[in-house]
């Protein structure tokens, strides 16, 4: 978890050397609200989730870490590509 700096996976690793290099990592968590979500399996079906206070506290960490922006839904990924890229076609 990037957040205490735990990395147990290729993706957290790759985010945390990120960082240390002072590449900007864009972030876009599940858990960004407390409550009830859900999300579909590759099969189709519905999965309800809780997403849990404390979930929600390591999202209010992330984006208090240097090099680190949380964006609160997908969409706004298209800002960040012209951000940095120029205009984007969706």
């Amino acid at each position: 978890m990037i957040v205490v700096g735990i990395c147990g996976s290729p993706r957290q690793g790759a985010t945390d050397y990120a960082l240390k290099a002072f590449v900007p990592v864009y972030i876009v968590p599940s858990d960004y609200r407390e409550g009830i979500m859900y999300t579909k399996l590759p099969d189709g079906q519905d999965m309800k989730l809780r997403i849990r206070k404390e979930d929600t506290e390591n999202v209010r960490k992330l984006e208090k870490m240097e090099g680190v922006s949380v964006l609160e839904n997908p969409q706004e990924i298209c800002e960040v590509f012209e951000k940095w890229f120029g205009h984007v076609q969706a």
